[in-house]
């Protein structure tokens, strides 16, 4: 796969996560809010994960306590129970009638928009959970506007198997073995390599080592104007930031 053109992209972090409550239809309106005003392609990270009767959700913890007033795992809950729960008063009281999204939802608000979205796919997923994401993305002619990502060597494979034709990027935490990680990227032919920006600063080699392998670098979650410095100066390509207005403007 050939790398993104990424460009110095700001990448909004579960939608403008700083103005509204992550991943609620809010936070993305923020996110291209906030980058139609700077004159910018809005770009948005957002979360899937399944639902105990195999809706695909958007929600980045798999516990709903800290983003919901619900309580135990995501993947124990039906669409139903999910779609009840408030999803934004943990914000800000205003955003009361904040829902956790499901995908088909997601996907309607995205037609409306001129939004590009890094879809991060949370734990293991297999190539037959993955196809009915793509498709949805597809019959919407959203396609071409995705890059699909996951922390999961199997999950971005199984991407790789049903998706091929889209660019795919494999994150990296913090604890990342490099090479080792580089060479599972290798073997993924993924388009992109996106670490903790922690590991670019430590490691300014990083991303010449990344560009190398034809890969682009977007970095989470640096979130203060140093940390964007620092970054940038390393030369990745795109960051992902809870603060999108801010980074775009420094």
């Amino acid at each position: 796969m050939a790398a993104i053109d990424w460009n110095d992209t700001v990448i909004a972090h579960r939608g403008n996560s700083s103005e509204a409550p992550e991943n609620t239809l809010a936070a993305f309106d923020a996110a291209v809010a906030s980058a139609q005003a700077a004159g910018a392609v809005p770009w948005i990270e957002l979360d899937l994960q399944l639902s105990a009767d195999g809706h695909v959700v958007v929600i980045h913890d798999d516990q709903l306590e800290r983003t919901t007033n619900g309580a135990g795992a995501v993947a124990d809950h039906t669409l139903a129970e999910l779609h009840q729960l408030d999803a934004g008063s943990w914000f800000a009281a205003e955003f009361v009638a904040s829902r956790i999204p499901s995908l088909e939802q997601f996907v309607e608000w995205l037609t409306g928009t001129a939004a590009h979205v890094l879809v991060e796919y949370k734990g293991h997923w297999r190539a037959g959970e993955v196809t009915p994401t793509i498709a949805a993305f597809e019959r919407a002619g959203v396609g071409d506007r995705l890059v699909l990502q996951s922390f999961d060597p199997r999950t971005v494979h199984a991407l790789g198997q049903r998706a091929g034709d889209y660019p795919r990027g494999l994150l990296v935490d913090e604890r990342a073995h490099y090479p080792g990680e580089l060479m599972v990227a290798e073997l993924l032919g993924v388009s992109a390599v996106n670490p903790a920006w922690q590991r670019v600063v430590a490691d300014p080699d990083l991303v010449r080592r990344v560009h190398h392998l034809g890969a682009s670098v977007a970095v989470w979650t640096p979130d203060t104007p140093e940390a964007w410095r620092q970054v940038r100066d390393a030369g990745v390509d795109a960051i992902i930031t809870n603060r999108p207005a801010a980074a775009t403007s420094f």
